[in-house]
């Protein structure tokens, strides 16, 4: 079953957020649009030996003979590396083709070290997948310090040194966004899914109104629930 289908059906049982799910899927069709690849090392920063949304990556990502690394300050993710993301990372330069991240920049007081210790430790050509939220509540690990824009994701990534930066966003929508907040209050199952279904089509309509009425034009998409941003270490800008 794809990820597009699980997630689908986790949205209709209220198994996890609307954010995270519909994030999940949007990492999928990402990765399969990019045609991401990875034949050597690849690092789960921040990420967990046998669960995440990163999964969503690592499930269709091709592979000939990987070696993952598992980066994480919390024992209960039974990570490879016991490290602090914000702290100089413990690896040489060059050594991973692929950096995988999601739902952990916005927790670390300096994301800048973040990027550029990812380019550091990435080979010539290699590629980092990042996922944040956007629109979404207070949550741990334990502190939430960021709610980083798709602007402010390609400054970091430019910064740091990427030349090739790509992103996303989920959602844009407000009454999606809205549905995605009110969610941790509902938690029913099949409820939860026509909500989600509601919030879609009531963003459609509402911004079909604007199109037509050509007022409040630059509010569209705005309302992004996460962001999914891609970089390469080098080569030409994307497109």
């Amino acid at each position: 079953m794809t990820m597009k289908r699980k997630g689908y059906w986790k949205l209709l049982l209220g198994r996890a957020t609307p954010t995270r799910i519909l994030t999940e899927v949007a990492l999928e069709r990402f990765v399969r649009t990019t045609q991401l690849q990875a034949s050597g090392r690849i690092l789960l920063a921040g990420g967990a030996s046998e669960s995440g949304s990163e999964q969503a990556v690592l499930s269709i990502l091709p592979m000939k003979t990987p070696t993952i690394v598992v980066a994480n300050i919390d024992l209960k993710a039974r990570p490879s590396v016991l490290m602090d993301l914000s702290s100089p990372w413990p690896f040489r330069d060059e050594v991973f083709d692929v950096i995988v991240s999601t739902w952990v920049v916005e927790h670390l007081q300096d994301p800048w070290r973040f990027f550029q210790e990812a380019y550091r430790v990435l080979q010539d050509e290699g590629k980092i997948v990042v996922a944040v939220p956007f629109i979404h509540r207070v949550h741990g690990a334990p502190f939430d310090y960021w709610r980083l824009t798709d602007t402010a994701l390609v400054h970091l990534c430019r910064k740091a040194g990427f030349n090739q930066v790509k992103v996303e966003r989920v959602g844009g929508g407000p009454f999606l966004a809205a549905i995605a907040l009110l969610w941790p209050l509902v938690r029913i199952p099949v409820l939860c899914g026509l909500l989600v279904l509601l919030g879609f089509l009531a963003d459609f309509a509402i911004f079909y109104l604007i199109r037509a009425f050509k007022k409040g034009t630059p509010l569209i998409g705005t309302y992004g629930l996460s962001y999914i941003c891609y970089a390469v270490k080098t080569g030409e800008a994307l497109q």
